[in-house]
């Protein structure tokens, strides 16, 4: 899921940075890491909340939510 890049690309280097630079830089990495993670946590719910449905499911990102369609849906106007 595209919404989770962000916190799997930086969660790695920033845990690495945490265990060997100078305690400065280690907790210049410590407080990324945990801006990263709260910043992610809408994510992480969103794409909770979308694994519960079948792989078939189509989902589109709307502005204040997602709007799931299903296989065999139909959307009458």
């Amino acid at each position: 899921m595209v919404a989770l890049a962000p916190l799997v690309v930086m969660t790695p280097p920033l845990l690495l940075g945490m265990a060997v630079l100078p305690t400065f830089w280690a907790q210049a990495a410590q407080l990324m890491l945990i801006l990263n993670a709260s910043g992610a946590a809408g994510d992480l719910l969103m794409s909770w909340e979308i694994m519960r449905f079948p792989a078939q499911a189509m989902v589109m990102d709307e502005m204040d939510g997602v709007r799931i369609f299903m296989p065999g849906d139909a959307e009458t106007n």
